[in-house]
C-alpha cells in the first residue's frame, strides 16, 4: 500500500513511502524483457504457420484415403463440411458471434467459403478426377503465391524486392525438384482430359488467390465462427453439385468404415487444422506470406505419405524442402516492425 501523509504542500497531502510493487510498475521495462517478449511472440507465430503446414498437406492424405471408395468424390466433400459446421455451430462462442453478426457480415464470410472452400476444392479435386496427376495439380496450386506477389505488386505500384523475389525463385524452385516427376508424366496423360484437368487447377488455385485478397486484415468475427459459416456455404454449394450430377440419393451412402475414417480426417485435421490456422495466420500476417509457407505443402505431403503409406520420400522431396524452407526464410519479415498492424503504424503516426 501506499502510504500518505499530511504534509506542507499546498494540496495538503506528500507521498512519503511507495510500495516496491507500485514502484516498479512506473520503471521502464528492462530490454532484455521485450526481446524475451518479442522471441516468444516470434515462437508462437512460427509454431501455427508450422501447424498450418502440417494441416494443409492433410487434405491429399485425405484425398488418398478416399481414392477407393465407392462413392462420387463430392459426397465425401459435402459430409465433410456440414458435419464441420455443425460441430462448430455447437460452441457458445460461435453461437454468440454469428447471433451478433449482421446479415451483411454473414454474407461476406459465405462468399469467401464458396471462393476459399468450395471452389478452390471443386477445382483441384475435379482436376484429378479429369487424370491430371495430383502431384502436378499441388504444382499449379502452388503458383499461389506468385500470383499474390504479382497482384499486390500492381495494387501497390511497386515491383517486389530482390530479396522477395529471390525467396519466391527458390520456393517454386523446390516445389518443381519436388514434382519433377510429376511433371514429366503429366506430358503422358492416358484417358484424361489435359486442357480441362489444368482449367480446373487453375481455376481453383486462382479463386483461393481471390479468397485470400479480399480476407486480408482483421474481422470482427472471431475464427471459428467465420470457419463455421464458410463452411456451411461450401457444404450447400458442393449439395448441389452432387444432387445434379448424381441425384438426391448419392447425398446419403452407406456409412462404411472408409467413409466414416475419410471423413473425419477431412474435419478434424484438414477443415478444422488447415482452414482454421489459415485464417488465423492470415490475420496475423500478409497475404503473401501465408500463401509462401504453401509451397511447403508438396514436400510434406512427402512425409505424409512415408509415414502412413510407406512411400519414402526420395533424394527430390528432400532437395524440394530444403528450397522451399531456403525461400521462405527469405520472405519472411526482417523486423518486427514489419509485422505491426496498420491501425497501429496510424496511432503512431497520430502521437
Amino acid at each position: 500500500m501506499m502510504g500518505l501523509l499530511k504534509h506542507g504542500n499546498p494540496r495538503g497531502w506528500g507521498i512519503i513511502d511507495v510500495h516496491p510493487l507500485v514502484k516498479a510498475s512506473f520503471m521502464p521495462v528492462h530490454p532484455n524483457l521485450t526481446a524475451i517478449s518479442g522471441l516468444a511472440a516470434m515462437s508462437g507465430a512460427l509454431a501455427l504457420e508450422a501447424g498450418l503446414v502440417i494441416a494443409w498437406s492433410s487434405g491429399f492424405v485425405g484425398a488418398r484415403l478416399s481414392t477407393d471408395l465407392a462413392v462420387p468424390v463430392f459426397v465425401i466433400q459435402t459430409w465433410r463440411l456440414v458435419i464441420a459446421s455443425l460441430l462448430l455451430a455447437m460452441l457458445p462462442q460461435v453461437r454468440r458471434a454469428l447471433r451478433g453478426s449482421g446479415l451483411r457480415q454473414l454474407g461476406r464470410h459465405a462468399l469467401t467459403g464458396l471462393l476459399a472452400i468450395a471452389g478452390y476444392l471443386a477445382g483441384i479435386v475435379g482436376a484429378i478426377a479429369a487424370g491430371m496427376p495430383a502431384g502436378t495439380v499441388a504444382l499449379i496450386a502452388a503458383l499461389q503465391p506468385l500470383v499474390i506477389a504479382g497482384l499486390t505488386a500492381i495494387r501497390a505500384r511497386h515491383l517486389p524486392s530482390p530479396r522477395l523475389m529471390i525467396g519466391l525463385g527458390l520456393g517454386m524452385a523446390g516445389v518443381a525438384v519436388t514434382l519433377g516427376g510429376d511433371v514429366v508424366s503429366a506430358a503422358g496423360l492416358s484417358g484424361g482430359q489435359p486442357v480441362l484437368g489444368g482449367a480446373l487447377a487453375v481455376g481453383g488455385m486462382l479463386s483461393l488467390v481471390v479468397a485470400t485478397l479480399r480476407s486480408t486484415g482483421r474481422d470482427s468475427m472471431p475464427a471459428m465462427a467465420s470457419l463455421a459459416v464458410q463452411s456451411a456455404a461450401a457444404a450447400v454449394a458442393f449439395a448441389v453439385v452432387v444432387v445434379i450430377g448424381d441425384g438426391a440419393a448419392a447425398l446419403f451412402p452407406r456409412p462404411t468404415p472408409g467413409i466414416l475414417v475419410s471423413v473425419a480426417w477431412l474435419v478434424v485435421i484438414s477443415t478444422f487444422g488447415g482452414y482454421g490456422l489459415y485464417w488465423v495466420c492470415l490475420a496475423r500476417s500478409s497475404a503473401l506470406r501465408i500463401s509462401c509457407l504453401l509451397w511447403l505443402t508438396p514436400p510434406v505431403t512427402s512425409l505424409w505419405a512415408w509415414a502412413m503409406f510407406g512411400e519414402v520420400p526420395g533424394i527430390q522431396a528432400v532437395a524440394g524442402l530444403a528450397l522451399c524452407l531456403a525461400g521462405m526464410a527469405l520472405t519472411a519479415p526482417r523486423s518486427r516492425s514489419t509485422c505491426v498492424p496498420p491501425s497501429a503504424c496510424r496511432r503512431r503516426s497520430a502521437r
